[in-house]
């Protein structure tokens, strides 16, 4: 569809990264508790929906909704598996209030990781030019292909194609 447009997928990170960073700052150094959450609610938007935005405005409106598939369930899936293992390693911690930290810190450390990749793997993996990757057609000849899967309680074996 047009020249490679990845370069304009790092302003919107950039903006959120420097978002949630100035927001953290207000949040240290802020006498009212509040004062922070306009800027961080700013940098978790514009993490979210900045880079699909970019790829939906240059024509492709599956790759902008995977991205935003990606950059809102690692963060989660990841966060959530930050607190599950918080709560793993320290066998009484995750009760009351300990679940409560837990809950935080361990959702603070999976999620910030699930953004990162996010963003890396939108950077490295969903390609920003109309590579043939993302656009090759079937060509009409057929396609035989084996599955296996391994499974706890067994396993599925068969065959796929395109005839």
């Amino acid at each position: 569809m047009g020249p490679a447009y990845g370069w304009m997928l790092g302003i919107p990170d950039g903006a959120s990264l420097a978002l949630g960073a100035v927001s953290f700052g207000v949040a240290v150094g802020a006498k009212s508790s509040d004062a922070w959450l306009p800027l961080a609610g700013a940098a978790v938007g514009t993490y979210a929906l900045g880079a699909p935005i970019v790829h939906m405005a240059h024509g492709y409106p599956l790759r902008g909704l995977a991205d935003l598939g990606i950059r809102v369930g690692a963060p989660l899936v990841l966060g959530a598996a930050g607190t599950g293992l918080i709560c793993a390693s320290n066998s009484g911690a995750c009760s009351g209030l300990g679940l409560a930290w837990a809950s935080v810190f361990g959702f603070a450390i999976g999620g910030g990781v699930g953004a990162i990749s996010a963003m890396l793997v939108d950077h490295l993996v969903i390609p920003s030019d109309s590579s043939a990757r993302w656009t090759a057609r079937w060509d009409g000849k057929p396609i035989v292909r084996p599955e296996v899967s391994a499974l706890p309680g067994g396993g599925t074996v068969g065959v796929g194609g395109a005839f």
